[in-house]
């Protein structure tokens, strides 16, 4: 089921590389501003983290291989950077000025949305069901989302 797939696959490589490479350009022109800042370089990261998930998720579907075996992959890598990035985002990482809603919004809700999606779609190939693989889709969402959010940050309303 999974070969239906393969466009979406491609895409969303493309997608989370162009992405990534954005990220890098917002890091290298504000680079004093991000390193100087307590909060910035660790929002980069969970940007730069977000951006990994869709971009491996993809990969992995391009890997020919058995559906329940892209479902333990799903598992693996939902587990694994979904941890990372709530470590990222834990209590006290907040920045300065940064209310309640805005962090929720542009870091907290991509990062638990990404993350569960991945994880839910993986146990769901696990189990033989297809509708796994639209998980990722709301993973990839979430996450272009997310991190457009915090490029934008690093890039604009820094300087402001």
């Amino acid at each position: 089921m999974t070969d239906e797939w393969t466009d979406f696959g491609v895409a969303v490589t493309g997608v989370s590389g162009a992405l990534i490479g954005l990220l890098f350009v917002a890091l290298s022109i504000n680079l004093r501003q991000i390193v100087d800042s307590p909060t910035l370089p660790g929002r980069a990261m969970v940007a730069l983290v977000l951006l990994s998930l869709p971009l491996l998720s993809a990969m992995l579907l391009l890997v020919p291989q058995p559906d329940v075996a892209y479902g333990v992959e799903l598992v693996v890598l939902g587990v694994v950077l979904g941890s990372w990035l709530l470590y990222l985002t834990r209590p006290g990482a907040r920045e300065a000025g940064q209310t309640a809603r805005a962090r929720l919004v542009g870091t907290i809700g991509p990062v638990v949305l990404a993350s569960a999606s991945v994880l839910v779609g993986g146990v769901l190939l696990v189990a033989g069901h297809e509708a796994g693989l639209y998980g990722v889709v709301v993973a990839a969402i979430a996450a272009f989302l997310g991190a457009l959010l915090t490029t934008w940050v690093l890039l604009v309303e820094i300087l402001r």
